[in-house]
C-alpha cells in the first residue's frame, strides 16, 4: 500500500494514541547521527528516527520514549525502502530489544535479519510493513508486551514467525507467515490470572510453515485469556492448521488437547495441512473451510466446543471426537480457485450464518455491510471478491483502518490507504445494513486520506446511539469496520 509523507505520521499517532508535539523532529541516520542507537538516544516523545537506506549492523534497544523507527517508506510510500533498509544483528541474541515501558514505540518499513530474535520485547510496540527473515524468533513477545502487528512479512526464520509468552496481549492482522522452521505463530499459555486478555490473528495468510500454522500450548491450568482467529488463509503447514497441546509440550503430536480457554475460529480456510484443527474444550468454529487435509481435519473439538456452519472435502477424515452440528455442516467440494477464492457455483458461497447464539450468548455476527450475498460464505474469502495474486496467496491488505475514536461521542476519523489511484466509495451504514451518510464517492490519489463523520445522516439529522459500520468499496475490494455511537 502507498502512503503519503504527512498522513503517514499522523496514522501513526493514531495507533499509538497520542499526538505529535508541535516540537517533534526528524533524526536522520547517518546523515545526523552516525548510529540507530545514538539517534534513538537523542530522540524525545513524538520524534521519527528515520533511516537512511543501507545495512545496519546494530542492536539497537527502545525503552522509555514513543518514538518511530522507519526506513524512508514512512515519508515517501515506496515499498522498495523496506528491502533497502536492513537492520542486521550480527548473529547476536535479538535485532531490536525493547524494554518494559509506559511507552510505546513504532516499527516502520524495515527489514531485520540474522539474530535469534528479530525483536525481543518485555514492553508494548507496533510493527507496521516489516519484512523479518533469517533469525530465529521473527517477534519474541514476553511478559508485559504486545500491541499491534500489521501488513509484515516474517518468513525463513528458523523458529517461530511469532513467539507469544506470559501475559500478552496483541492484534496480528493482514500480515504472511509462511516457511518458517518452526510455528507461524506459537503461543504458550503460561499461568495468568490477571485482567482478561485478548489476542485478535485475523486476515494473516499463514502458510508452508514446518511444524504448525498455529500452536496453542497449554500449562494445564484455565487462565484469563480468549482468542479471536478469524479471516486466516492457514495453507500447506507441514503439521496441524492449528494444534493445541498439553503440558507444556512443543513438538507436535497431534494429541488434541483439552484446552479450556474460549478460542473462536470464524472464516479460516484450512487447505493442504497434515491435521487441520485439533484439540480444544470451548471452541466456537463458524464459517471455515477444511479441505485437502492428510489426516484429520477436525480432531478433539468436544466438551464445551461446538463447529457448525463449515464445509469438510477431501480430507483424510473430516472430524472425530468432535461436536459437529451436521444439520448446518456442507460436505462437498468448495471449488476453490488457486488464490484460495471461490468459483462460481460453489457450494461454500451463502453458506454461513451472519449470526451464531451459543447459551444465549451472541459469539459470533457479522452485518450485512460485511459480506456479499444473503448470508456471508464460507472460508477466507467471499466468492465475488477479485485480486492480484502473489504466489498463489492473495495479497492479504487493509484499505480501511479501525475507526477513531471508538466509541466516540463525538466525530469518528476514518482513515482509508489507497493502494493506487481510483474510484473509492465510503458510507456509513446502520447495523441492519442501511446507507446512512457518504463520506466519499469519487477518484482519489494514492495515499492515506481520512473522513470524520459527525453522527449524522444525509439529511443532516443526529442519527441514534448504537452500533455503525464504515464500508469502504473499491474496484478490487470492499472493507468494512464496526464502531459503536455514544451519547
Amino acid at each position: 500500500m502507498t502512503v503519503g509523507p504527512l498522513r503517514w505520521s499522523t496514522l501513526l499517532a493514531l495507533l499509538v494514541a497520542c499526538s505529535k508535539p508541535a516540537s517533534a523532529a526528524t533524526l536522520e541516520v547517518p546523515s545526523n547521527y552516525p548510529t540507530i542507537q545514538l539517534a534513538i538516544n537523542a530522540a524525545a516523545n513524538g520524534d521519527l528516527v528515520l533511516l537512511a537506506p543501507g545495512v545496519y549492523f546494530e542492536n539497537p534497544v527502545l525503552a522509555g520514549k514513543t518514538i518511530t523507527l522507519a526506513s524512508r517508506f514512512y515519508t515517501t510510500g515506496d515499498r522498495s525502502y523496506i528491502d533497502q533498509t536492513i537492520i542486521d544483528g550480527g548473529g547476536g541474541s535479538r535485532v531490536i530489544r525493547v524494554e518494559s515501558s509506559e511507552e510505546t514505540p513504532a516499527f516502520v518499513g524495515l527489514t531485520l535479519r540474522n539474530a535469534s530474535d528479530g525483536v525481543s520485547a518485555n514492553g508494548k510496540f507496533h510493527f507496521l510493513d516489516n519484512r523479518v527473515t533469517h533469525t530465529g524468533d521473527g517477534i519474541d513477545y514476553e511478559s508485559g508486551s504486545g500491541g499491534l502487528v500489521r501488513g509484515c512479512v516474517f518468513e525463513n526464520n528458523n523458529d517461530d514467525g511469532i513467539d507469544l509468552d506470559n501475559d500478552v496481549t496483541a492484534i496480528i492482522e493482514n500480515n504472511t507467515i509462511r516457511n518458517n522452521g518452526d510455528d507461524g505463530i506459537e503461543i504458550r499459555l503460561h499461568p495468568y490470572t490477571g485482567p482478561q486478555l485478548s489476542i485478535v490473528i485475523r486476515d494473516n495468510a499463514i502458510t508452508g510453515n514446518d511444524e504448525d500454522g498455529i500452536q496453542l500450548i497449554s500449562y494445564d491450568v484455565l487462565t484469563a485469556r480468549t482468542f479471536q482467529i478469524e479471516g486466516n488463509l492457514i495453507l500447506n503447514n507441514a503439521m496441524a492448521g492449528i494444534g493445541m497441546m498439553c503440558c507444556q509440550n512443543t513438538v507436535e503430536n497431534y494429541q488434541g488437547a483439552n484446552l479450556r480457554e474460549r478460542v473462536g475460529l470464524f472464516n479460516n480456510t484450512f487447505s493442504g495441512n497434515n491435521h487441520g484443527l485439533t484439540g480444544g474444550d470451548s471452541l466456537v468454529v463458524v464459517n471455515n473451510i477444511f479441505f485437502n487435509t492428510t489426516n484429520v481435519a477436525l480432531k478433539n473439538a468436544d466438551a464445551g466446543s461446538i463447529a457448525a456452519y463449515n464445509l469438510f472435502f477431501g480430507n483424510g477424515m473430516d472430524y472425530s471426537l468432535s461436536n459437529v452440528d451436521g444439520v448446518t455442516t456442507v460436505l462437498k467440494d468448495p471449488l476453490l480457485l488457486p488464490d484460495q477464492r471461490l468459483a462460481n457455483g460453489s457450494p461454500a458461497i451463502d453458506a454461513g450464518t451472519a449470526l451464531f447464539v451459543l447459551n444465549g450468548e451472541v459469539v459470533w455476527s457479522k452485518s450485512s455491510g460485511e459480506y456479499s450475498g444473503v448470508a456471508p460464505d464460507l472460508g477466507a474469502v467471499e466468492g465475488t471478491d477479485t485480486a492480484d495474486v502473489i504466489g498463489g496467496v492473495l495479497p492479504w491488505r487493509v484499505d480501511l483502518l479501525p475507526p477513531v475514536p471508538n466509541p466516540s461521542r463525538g466525530s469518528t476519523t476514518l482513515s482509508v490507504m489507497v493502494a493506487a489511484a481510483g474510484r473509492i466509495q465510503l458510507e456509513i451504514i446502520d447495523v441492519a445494513g442501511r446507507h446512512v451518510r457518504w463520506l466519499a464517492d469519487g477518484i482519489r490519489a494514492a495515499g492515506h486520506h481520512e473522513f470524520s463523520w459527525d453522527g449524522r445522516n444525509e439529511s443532516s439529522r443526529a442519527v441514534p446511539a448504537g452500533v455503525y459500520f464504515a464500508r469502504l468499496k473499491t474496484a478490487t475490494q470492499t472493507e468494512s469496520r464496526r464502531f459503536v455511537r455514544l451519547y
